[in-house]
């Protein structure tokens, strides 16, 4: 029991549990729906997806090419930032599509359902 030694006093230093994800505060805020970014891999993109999520963004994240004998996990990603209303025209399966609408339903959207100014992204 020697090998340890008990020390008093000792202040407890604050945790910044955001550092991390701090990184990502500026980009998000700066970003409009329809922007995009490009991540160089998985592991970056899905920090940043977790912290829009967090925030309660919606984003959209699509692999970007597929270079040959590299792995997913080192392949580019682009994310979107996306408005509810695009979330639910990006739906393929009619399941998913209903649920979507019905979780984001409002007059705003439902006015500017079939509006198509975010056609022109490539999903």
């Amino acid at each position: 029991m020697d090998e340890f030694v008990i020390e008093k006093n000792v202040p407890i230093p604050d945790i910044d549990v955001y550092k991390k994800r701090g990184r990502f505060a500026g980009l998000l805020e700066k970003m409009q729906v329809g922007d995009s970014v490009v991540f160089p891999d998985a592991k970056t993109k899905q920090s940043f997806c977790n912290y829009a999520k967090l925030k309660n963004v919606l984003v959209v994240s699509r692999k970007i090419g597929s270079a040959a004998g590299s792995s997913s996990q080192q392949q580019p990603y682009r994310v979107w930032k996306v408005a509810p209303k695009d979330l639910v025209r990006l739906a393929k399966h009619p399941n998913v599509k209903k649920r979507l609408e019905e979780k984001y339903k409002t007059p705003e959207i439902k006015r500017n359902f079939y509006d198509e100014s975010l056609n022109n992204i490539p999903f």
